[in-house]
């Protein structure tokens, strides 16, 4: 066989996050964070995968921006990759920026949502446009991140972390 035939029988190149996820052994370690949890890449498929799908239930998708305000982590590493499987742009930004750097970057970006720590946010809530969808993500005690979906009457749509125990 020459070699052009050899590349035409070529497996494609994982083209989206969710290609790369699935050709890595499900067993090995992906993550190891100190004092985080350590993810094999199959947890760290099925976590992802499942905010990815939260994130398109409250119309997350194509063509939207969301920062990511949270420090070095597993939290950081699964919402971003959530963020890019969802079929949006992810836009971390600096933890110490000041409100006025955040203020910014989000208009700046167009950022739709915002995922981040319930504290980051609530000092954040005065400069976050009504319409932006503020997400609020944590580590529950089997080292998921997760959040589940509410909305308030007023100000920023809140999501919630939902906490499996």
């Amino acid at each position: 066989m020459n070699t052009d035939a050899q590349e035409l029988q070529s497996p494609p190149s994982p083209s989206t996050v969710k290609d790369i996820l699935d050709l890595a052994d499900p067993s090995h370690i992906a993550i190891i964070a100190p004092d985080g949890p350590v993810l094999t890449y199959v947890d760290l498929k099925r976590q992802v995968d499942s905010l990815a799908d939260k994130l398109n239930s409250i119309g997350i998708g194509q063509e939207d921006r969301v920062a990511i305000i949270l420090p070095n982590g597993v939290e950081h590493i699964v919402s971003f990759l959530a963020v890019i499987a969802a079929g949006a742009t992810a836009a971390p930004l600096n933890p110490a920026f000041t409100k006025e750097e955040f203020r910014f970057c989000l208009e700046d970006a167009g950022a739709r949502a915002l995922i981040s720590s319930s504290e980051k946010i609530e000092a954040l809530e005065a400069i976050l446009p009504e319409s932006m969808i503020a997400i609020v993500t944590g580590l529950d005690d089997d080292g998921q991140v997760s959040f589940t979906s509410s909305a308030s009457e007023t100000g920023p749509r809140m999501v919630q972390p939902s906490r499996h125990r």
